[in-house]
């Protein structure tokens, strides 16, 4: 909905309480995640695994009209930025 107010971080919060299930999500690449796209919002949120074996929650809000791949492409910099 438009009228959503919902933050990155209280994304990544209920992230957090849904970590346990997280192999319900979509896999594509690296990520578990789901996407969500209304006119001039979009949106990607979900997990990744480090090397190490622990998972990264991550939560992209676009709010502006931008490429279809643009928040893969942020999701994919944010993923290479962290595990190096």
């Amino acid at each position: 909905s438009r009228n959503n107010l919902v933050s990155p971080r209280q994304l990544v919060g209920l992230l957090r309480a849904f970590e346990k299930y997280q192999d319900l999500m979509p896999q594509n690449s690296a990520f578990r995640a789901k996407t969500g796209t209304l006119t001039g919002v979009n949106t990607y949120a979900g997990y990744f695994t480090r090397a190490d074996g622990n998972s990264v929650r991550f939560a992209l809000l676009v709010n502006s009209t931008v490429p279809h791949n643009y928040k893969f492409q942020l999701a994919k910099s944010l993923y290479q930025g962290v595990t190096g």
